[in-house]
């Protein structure tokens, strides 16, 4: 867990560009940089054991389905130079901060990151 001028924060918002990425067989593995620094962001392949006993209804399996295709749509759009929109919880690993992925999606405008700073520090004036 991270705080923010006394806030806790678990889930945040980011966007950037990608700078590095490091492919293995179960995650894939990012760092985005957002003008301000770079932070390591990481996306899990759904596992397959939690889906796959006998026990587990139709539903459940249909529901692994979709997150696998999912895993690999966004695992596709990680490239180096993309600009991402990331969505996660914020974890530490090895005392550095890292993304655990929710939510991920590739911008083609290249005024999208300058719209994300400009709503970030309206949020920032009117809550924060």
């Amino acid at each position: 867990r991270c705080a923010y001028r006394g806030w806790e924060v678990e889930e945040v918002a980011l966007q950037g560009l990608v700078v590095e990425v490091v492919r293995a067989e179960k995650y894939t593995l990012f760092t985005l940089d957002d003008s301000t620094g770079c932070v390591q962001c990481l996306l899990w392949q759904p596992v397959a054991a939690a889906f796959t006993s006998k026990f587990v209804s139709k539903e459940a399996s249909l529901a692994f389905e979709v997150a696998e295709e999912r895993y690999v749509a966004s695992r596709a759009r990680v490239r180096l130079g993309a600009q991402l929109s990331v969505q996660g919880r914020v974890t530490m690993f090895q005392g550095d901060l890292q993304i655990k992925c929710s939510a991920l999606q590739e911008h083609e405008d290249p005024n999208a990151e300058t719209e994300h700073r400009l709503d970030t520090a309206r949020l920032h004036r009117s809550i924060y």
